[in-house]
């Protein structure tokens, strides 16, 4: 269970379950109508319940944008200053190319989506299943992009699209769906809490474990009725182990907590993009743009593999 929660913890708690809104308690209109400003502030516990579920209903709906606004106020920043440095990298016209790629793949998929699918749904788990419409949309929106806002840093003004998030929802629940993987609603351990609380979920994954009988890998599905605790950083509730290193973290001697551990990872790997590799970029994403109008030419999936062959 402590591997599992520390899997689940660092892939996705800390940027997608690691985010709270903020106490609605703080939040009110002075002109609210009697009646509301007379419903009992809500208890801690209960504010930290209603924040982990806002935050994992958004995280499975690929609601980007709202999750970054669930995020502590630092958080964010760390966010922006990561966009900010990958500018400092990736120049405008590197940027066009993305951006033009995005939109010549919107068509393509709007014109020739059923084809595509055809060529791909052998090699690619799940892809019969893309709707032409989300995946048009979610590029169409990438199109529009502007390089001001890469530059400056604005993340959610990039990322905060609902067209993003109708295709990140679509592939998070394909990945679920292909691992039985499922979190349930977290609930209360103990809603008497107060400035640190303990919420339970219920996760169901597929492992795979070799029987030595059979000499294969069987695969089964597996149930765990897990923990995890949340405190108040800021004026957000997150997860404990994003601030500081609990149970596995800790023992194995890990300083800091999970949010900082994957900004500091992000950011060495964006400094040490050499020159080289963003030409090269620059480079595969204009031949990529080369290739579109041949497949748009493309009568059959036999057609369509050919011309992906030859550019293999």
């Amino acid at each position: 269970m402590k591997n599992k929660l520390r899997s689940f913890a660092f892939a996705g708690c800390a940027l997608l379950l690691a985010a709270a809104v903020p106490s609605l308690t703080s939040c009110g209109s002075s002109e609210e109508p009697a009646a509301e400003a007379a419903k009992p502030a809500r208890s801690p516990a209960e504010d930290c319940l209603a924040a982990a579920n806002a935050a994992r209903a958004a995280a499975l709906e690929g609601r980007i944008g709202d999750l970054y606004g669930m995020l502590p106020a630092s958080w964010q920043g760390d966010l922006d200053g990561q966009l900010r440095l990958l500018a400092t990298k990736i120049d405008k016209p590197a940027f066009a190319q993305i951006t033009g790629l995005a939109g010549e793949l919107a068509s393509l998929a709007d014109e020739k989506g059923d084809l595509i699918r055809e060529c791909l749904k052998d090699e690619m788990i799940g892809v019969s299943t893309i709707d032409d419409a989300v995946l048009a949309g979610a590029l169409r929106a990438v199109s529009e992009w502007k390089y001001e806002d890469f530059q400056a840093g604005n993340f959610n003004a990039l990322f905060g699209d609902r067209r993003v998030a109708g295709l990140l929802a679509l592939v998070v629940r394909q990945a679920m769906e292909a691992n039985d993987a499922s979190f349930s609603e977290f609930t209360f351990a103990d809603p008497s809490q107060t400035d640190r609380v303990t919420l339970r979920v219920t996760s169901t994954e597929a492992v795979y474990e070799w029987d030595a009988d059979s000499k294969s890998a069987v695969r089964t599905v597996k149930t765990a009725d897990e923990t995890l605790d949340w405190e108040r950083f800021e004026d957000r509730w997150v997860p404990s182990v994003a601030i500081r290193p609990e149970g596995d973290w800790a023992d194995e001697g890990f300083k800091e907590g999970v949010w900082k551990l994957m900004m500091d990872d992000l950011r060495s790997q964006i400094d040490a993009l050499s020159k080289s590799e963003i030409s090269q970029l620059t480079m595969g994403l204009g031949m990529a743009r080369m290739v579109v109008p041949m497949i748009k030419q493309c009568e059959t999936a036999d057609d369509l593999k050919r011309i992906l062959r030859n550019f293999d």
